[in-house]
């Protein structure tokens, strides 16, 4: 195991080049996904009272259970909640990034270190049962991205042996977010069976853990009472329609089995070519990868155990992305040179990266199987030059069906749902195209670039001075990239939302539940006011028996008045076709929504009459309607 690198003056550009990299393909994205709802928790401590009311906490939040709630409110009650999001997702970022090239310094130098770095920063990251909806590296303010960065912090002091700076990063991290801290700690305990003193060692620690939460259990401490219980069949079946991922039977193979498999292919190869110290490191990510997708089709789709549907053991595939990108890292140097055929079957690792959501799995199994075949072999077999065209041929074709692919639906394009609001369709398709390889291809060909012409002298200089203006220029195409992502994003502009509070937060008590049609964020951060439901706040009824039936209750008093929060299914496809189904707003379903005595007010971009109040600003009418009056009059 490499214990450090030695400075090189070419490390200079490399970074540049990297930050250049890391810009443009991971911009500040706002609030928005689940960063909202880690937003609101910490509103909630600053005002119980204004929040008490939402469905989200109706029935208890899952922040009982991490600090970051707390250090984020008092990051917010300091500098305000805007500035707070950004100062989190930039200490994130900047932990992220230097935790990964710490942990990839115990494996690689030089140039593949720095190649290594820019396929963990810009290959497609999604894990997972859904695609594109959990991915490593995000790009908005989670407690995940700093759980990563402390969990490979932990990971690359274990693989140097330094267990006791391991410790405690593992264990903020498990503060922080012990979910995606439980894999990490489930390698450590792998890494660390080594040799039959250490294996007694990890035994007992791993028998101690099952113990401890055994005993929490039966005492009935939450959440590990959970480990004692069913899901029932109503709340069951509320899971697994509106929030699939964390019941097997949501998964749909079409949807994660082939870029799972192609991770697990990576890191397995590396596992088996490379030499045992490195070998060990993904052996124990795959055994670990392989225990948390058997936990999450035994505890929950055999058994519905109501600990498991929460606790989500899948979510362990982050450490198999991360390590299929450092695979692919540390396969190529070692065997690029070594004939026609190596270079065929790393070509087929890229190709297979670029079509990971159809053929890729595939196609990835067998290049692992004939690496792992050719590599452990003394003489490789070697390809005639009429057979290595013909190979490159084959896999150019199986190249064709990254369009197929991206033809299919935004589904499988790998973006977004932030990133719809761009400039253009042509914008649109380029920016799908970054995310799915070209961004790493790219970033790949200037650092080889710049390290071969980046030495000492004036091409030194040259080289350095060019990746500083490529950063900079990288900068400001991501800051243009944010402001129209904001822009696009805001149901209203700066103006229209100041008129907002001045017009409506007279009106509207601090207690009071508000429905502002299909944008809670409105709600929570622009009104500062509990949300009556929404898509968004279903996010919790895993957690809570209560957030599953209330929440189908009010949803169904929302399809009556004909808005988009009503429907929530699997894919935005499936979604919108629903939607458009639905009866425009009415008075009539404005009515029925507002019978419901825990709705105080509705805000609609729809004149139907009976407005207590509206707000008209550049263009943007919103109506307030209060149900009080609403209900009085019937």
């Amino acid at each position: 195991m490499l214990r450090g690198q030695s400075w090189d003056r070419r490390a200079v550009p490399a970074a540049l080049v990297l930050l250049a990299l890391w810009l443009p393909t991971h911009p500040w994205d706002g609030l928005w996904h689940d960063s909202r709802l880690y937003a609101v928790q910490a509103l909630h401590r600053l005002m119980p009272q204004q929040f008490a009311g939402d469905l989200f906490f109706l029935y208890g939040s899952q922040d009982a259970f991490t600090l970051f709630s707390p250090l984020y409110a008092a990051l917010i009650a300091a500098c305000g909640l805007d500035t707070a999001a950004m100062l989190v997702q930039g200490v994130g970022s900047m932990l992220w990034v230097g935790a990964a090239a710490f942990l990839l310094a115990a494996f690689l130098r030089g140039l593949p270190f720095w190649v290594g770095l820019a396929l963990l920063v810009a290959l497609p990251a999604d894990y997972g049962p859904m695609i594109t909806m959990f991915n490593i590296g995000e790009a908005f303010p989670t407690p995940r991205l700093l759980a990563e960065g402390l969990g490979m912090l932990a990971m690359g002091c274990a693989v140097r042996r330094r267990w006791a700076w391991a410790l405690p990063a593992l264990a903020l991290g498990a503060l922080l977010h012990p979910l995606m801290t439980a894999g990490v700690a489930l390698f450590g305990v792998l890494y660390l069976a080594e040799g039959r003193r250490r294996l007694v060692i990890a035994a007992l620690l791993l028998a101690s853990g099952i113990g401890a939460a055994g005993g929490a259990a039966w005492l009935g401490i939450a959440p590990f009472d959970g480990l004692l219980r069913t899901m029932d069949a109503e709340w069951y079946a509320h899971v697994v329609a509106m929030t699939p991922a964390v019941a097997w039977d949501g998964w749909r193979l079409a949807e994660w089995g082939s870029r799972t498999a192609l991770a697990f292919s990576l890191v397995l190869a590396a596992a088996r070519l490379l030499p045992a110290p490195r070998a060990r490191f993904f052996g124990c990510v795959a055994v670990a990868g392989a225990l948390g997708l058997l936990a999450s089709w035994v505890g929950t789709g055999l058994v519905h155990n109501q600990l498991l549907m929460q606790a989500q053991p899948w979510r362990v595939l982050w450490l198999v992305q991360l390590a299929s990108a450092m695979a692919l890292a540390c396969l190529w140097p070692r065997y690029w040179r070594q004939g026609r055929l190596m270079r065929a079957l790393l070509l087929a690792f890229c190709v297979a990266i670029l079509t990971r959501n159809t053929i890729g799995g595939l196609l990835g199994m067998l290049a692992a199987a004939l690496l792992c075949w050719q590599g452990q072999r003394a003489q490789p077999r070697q390809l005639t030059r009429r057979e290595y065209g013909l190979a490159l041929l084959v896999l150019a074709g199986l190249a064709g069906a990254l369009p197929l692919e991206l033809g299919a639906g935004p589904a499988w394009s790998g973006i977004f749902g932030n990133d719809f609001p761009l400039a253009s369709r042509d914008t649109l398709w380029l920016f799908i195209l970054l995310k799915r390889g070209a961004a790493a291809l790219l970033g790949v060909g200037l650092l080889v670039l710049v390290w071969r012409v980046g030495g000492s002298g004036r091409r030194g200089a040259l080289a350095a001075a060019s990746a500083l203006a490529l950063a900079v220029l990288a900068g400001g195409a991501a800051m243009a990239l944010a402001q129209a992502r904001a822009s696009a994003a805001l149901r209203l502009p700066a103006p229209a939302q100041a008129a907002v509070r001045q017009a409506f937060l007279p009106l509207i008590a601090p207690g009071a539940v508000v429905y502002w049609q299909n944008d809670v964020s409105a709600s929570w951060f622009l009104l500062q006011r509990a949300n009556y439901a929404s898509n968004t706040q279903m996010a919790g009824m895993v957690f809570n028996r209560g957030t599953a039936v209330e929440g189908r209750r009010r949803l169904a008093r929302l399809e009556r008045l004909g808005v988009a929060d009503s429907v929530r299914l699997r894919s935005r496809v499936e979604t919108s076709r629903v939607v458009e189904q639905l009866p425009p707003p009415s008075r009539a379903g404005l009515a029925h929504a507002c019978a419901d005595p825990a709705l105080d007010f509705v805000v609609l971009r729809h004149k139907l009459g009976g407005e207590v109040a509206l707000v008209s600003s550049a263009g943007h009418l919103v109506y307030l309607h209060a149900c009080a009056r609403l209900r009085a009059a019937r």
